[in-house]
């Protein structure tokens, strides 16, 4: 319950654009003047995994008063998370040394987005091919072929208007 009030916090501050916000027991701080008040830097982590996510802002926990920090996942699905700062910050090991489980790779440039474009396309040529497979075995004129036609038409407009925008981002397909 604590996550999904903090990240209901998050989102409702990122929509109204505000600097800083205390509502419920989430708090955000924005990049900006308030920076330096932030237990670690706002940006992009490389988890000791692989994985990438961004630090979003930070949060206490409602009954330890914890200091946590407020992370998407760049990947996949994403989802916002908490974890405590402690968790954060302590190095872990794997194969007999020392690492940090989060390293910082920089401030967010926007490349997410080209990555989310590229999944989504993967996602949906995936689909379009199982749809075109589904409808050679359906009749034709019956309600299922009708709605998985129009399906593929509307996957088929949905790959072209990515690829477009992958196209006019510079990034060659």
């Amino acid at each position: 319950m604590y996550a999904t009030l903090c990240e209901y916090t998050i989102l409702k501050a990122q929509k109204a654009d505000v600097e800083e916000t205390n509502l419920g027991n989430c708090r955000l701080v924005r990049k900006g003047e308030r920076e330096s008040m932030n237990p670690i830097p706002l940006g992009i982590y490389r988890h000791y995994k692989g994985n990438q996510y961004e630090v979003v802002g930070f949060a206490k926990h409602s009954e330890t008063l914890e200091d946590m920090v407020v992370y998407k996942a760049l990947y996949g699905e994403g989802g916002t998370w908490v974890r405590p700062l402690s968790m954060w910050e302590n190095p872990i090991e794997t194969d007999s040394k020392a690492v940090k489980r989060f390293e910082y790779v920089g401030e967010h440039d926007g490349s997410d987005r080209q990555h989310d474009l590229r999944e989504a396309l993967r996602a949906i040529n995936s689909t379009i091919s199982k749809c075109e497979k589904a409808q050679l075995k359906l009749a034709e004129g019956t309600p299922q072929h009708t709605l998985t036609k129009r399906r593929l038409e509307a996957f088929y407009i949905a790959t072209a208007l990515i690829e477009k925008e992958l196209g006019e981002e510079g990034t060659i397909l």
